[in-house]
């Protein structure tokens, strides 16, 4: 059971509506998110350690923890409009990660902490990984494409060139699920052509990173 208020706000109120989030409210939140998080990393790094088995159930564990965080944070702002739109680019992030649309930790901590900047850096770094030949092409499409999903959420504006590889490599699985927790926290997920049809070639193997980004 997670308890995400202070054991020095247990009597008193979650924040002062007028601030927003009270500071260590926030911290405590952001510390039980990294938490969940790091377990999520431990999982895919400790795959050559661990039986197959063993991973899945630190996973399956790590997710239904996270879902805990999510009926918390719920509950938190509830009714609370200040609450909603500050912790809005946490819900989304957490959902994403309880539905394995988003499976990159790094991705998720920052647009869970509404970070567009630092999510651009990352960007950045996926392109140069693949151009040194550090990443393949493939390996880098499932990062790419939750960061520019992340950074659309956030309204950091899309290049063109970034929302045609968005159409391209976006998965209708990842589309729909934060379409829906959009509707629910009135945001805007991706652009809207990334919603439309996908060309014919949307299945086929992604361009070099350095073409498509």
């Amino acid at each position: 059971t997670f308890n995400l208020y202070p054991a020095s706000m247990a009597a008193g109120s979650p924040g002062d509506a007028s601030s927003g989030v009270d500071k260590q409210l926030r911290k405590n939140i952001e510390a039980q998110l990294d938490r969940l998080l790091a377990q999520l990393e431990d999982a895919e790094q400790l795959k050559d350690e661990l039986a197959p088995e063993e991973v899945e159930q630190l996973k399956r564990e790590t997710l239904d923890e996270l879902r805990h965080f999510q009926d918390s944070l719920q509950r938190m702002v509830d009714g609370d409009m200040t609450l909603v739109s500050e912790l809005a680019a946490m819900q989304m992030a957490v959902r994403a990660a309880i539905s394995e649309a988003f499976r990159t930790p790094d991705v998720i901590r920052l647009f869970a902490a509404n970070e567009p900047a630092a999510l651009r850096r990352r960007l950045e770094e996926l392109d140069r990984d693949v151009k040194l030949g550090r990443k393949s092409v493939e390996a880098a499409v499932q990062p790419a494409v939750e960061i520019l999903t992340a950074l659309a959420h956030l309204k950091d504006p899309l290049s063109p060139q970034e929302q045609s590889y968005l159409r391209k490599h976006a998965s209708e699985a990842l589309v729909d699920n934060l379409e829906c927790v959009a509707d629910e926290l009135g945001g805007v997920v991706i652009p809207p052509a990334a919603t439309a049809a996908r060309s014919a070639d949307a299945a086929a193997a992604p361009t070099a990173a350095n073409n498509s980004l």
